[in-house]
């Protein structure tokens, strides 16, 4: 809304002269301060398993003979509605990358169909970080997890 126009008692419209507007959040705002979906990850963090695509000898722990797969909830914790992009990485090397659908504020996403990001590759025995990245984050944390995993 133009500076100085004229709100409605609600606050939901403004006057442009002739007729009522309604107001649209951060419609006449600088670009740098409309409001975004800001994203955080659930609070149970990020599972890693053996990928259900990548293990032919059906290992029920991770193995260095199967691929592994990550699951993770996201939440909007932002003023608008947006899209998240998680990006998944193994010992500090970018593995994958999942993009969610639009999410309300104050909703969550989760990965579609079996609720895994597949393909996050075979790694060798050993302990591996593998962490998760949501953009665009949120401003007080929450927008990185880790979990730090042995791989027999």
């Amino acid at each position: 809304m133009p500076e100085g126009a004229e709100m409605s008692p609600d606050r939901r419209w403004w006057w442009d002269g002739q007729d009522w507007q309604p107001v649209v959040p951060g419609q006449f705002e600088p670009e740098h301060e409309k409001p975004t979906a800001e994203f955080i990850f659930d609070t149970n963090g990020l599972w890693v398993d053996p990928d259900s695509d990548d293990n032919p000898d059906n290992h029920a722990v991770l193995h260095h003979d199967a691929g592994t797969q990550v699951s993770f909830i996201v939440w909007n914790a932002g003023h608008v509605k947006g899209s998240a992009t998680v990006t998944i990485y193994v010992d500090d090397v970018e593995v994958q990358t999942w993009v969610s659908g639009e999410v309300e504020p104050r909703q969550s996403a989760g990965i579609d169909g079996d609720g895994f990001v597949h393909g996050c590759g075979r790694h060798p025995h050993g302990r591996h970080v593998f962490r998760a990245d949501v953009h665009p984050g949120h401003p007080g944390g929450g927008d990185s997890t880790t979990n730090e995993i042995d791989i027999n």
